[in-house]
Parts: structure tokens; sequence; C-alpha cells
């Protein structure tokens, strides 16, 4: 529990520097990965993207860390259904969005998606589940 609070916290705060330094500095971090002289539209879908999915970076790294407790204790079913869901999810909501926002429906489905595999993992390390897991078999005595 103490290790898990101490993650969720390090996430938030990384999370929420990540998303600063993306929104001041956006259009730079693009111009590393895009040559100025490219074309200015791709530098602005690069910059949105940037903007919205680093809004979601802390629900990313909480996702994660409710991951971790879940692989670390052998809970591996329960794990690949959250990531499953995580990526299905994803696929599912950006052609359904689409047909509404455009291209922006790839870039707002990966924090649905991210979302959808936190609620899972959660879910699973509240209910105790996962303390009925071992990745180690007893020894025979």
């Amino acid at each position: 529990g103490k290790g898990l609070r101490a993650a969720v916290v390090m996430s938030a705060v990384i999370g929420g520097a990540t998303t600063a330094v993306l929104w001041g500095f956006g259009p730079q971090f693009v111009g590393l990965f895009v040559d100025s002289s490219a074309n200015a539209a791709v530098i602005a879908a690069g910059v949105e993207y940037l903007t919205v999915v680093s809004l979601f970076y802390a629900v990313m790294g909480i996702m994660c860390d409710f991951n971790g407790v879940l692989r670390g204790a052998g809970d591996m079913k329960v794990f690949m259904i959250g990531t499953l869901g995580n990526f299905s999810a994803r696929v599912v909501l950006a052609y359904t969005l689409a047909a509404f926002i455009g291209e922006a429906a790839v870039w707002w489905s990966i924090p649905m998606g991210w979302t959808i595999g936190l609620v899972i993992a959660a879910a699973r390390f509240f209910s105790g589940g996962w303390k009925t897991k071992s990745i180690i078999e007893d020894a025979p005595h």
C-alpha cells in the first residue's frame, strides 16, 4: 500500500511537470522531431496531439503503477484484461470518434484507453483479489 501510494504521488507529480513543460514548449519539442521548414500543419498537429495527450500523462503513470502491483503479484489475467481493454478502446474510440472530430479522435482515444485500463487495474487492486495470486508455486513438503 505504501509503495503504491508513493508511486501514485510520483506519477502525478512527474505527469503534471511533463504536461507543464509540453504545454509551455510544445512547438519547440515538436521541432526536435520535425524540420522547421516542414508543413506548418504537421507541426500544428503535433502540438495539438501533445496538448491533449499530455493532460493525461498522470493517468497513464497511475495506470502503470496499479498494473505493476498486479504483475508483481502474478495477477496476469486481470492485467491482460486491462491492457486489452486499454488497446481495444483506443482502436474502437478512434474509429468511432473520427466521424465527429477527425484526426483528433486518435489523440483523444489514447487517454480514454488509459482511463479504462486504470479503472480495471484499480478495481482489481481495491477488491483485494490480487492478494490471492502467487508467482511462485508452493513446493511440496
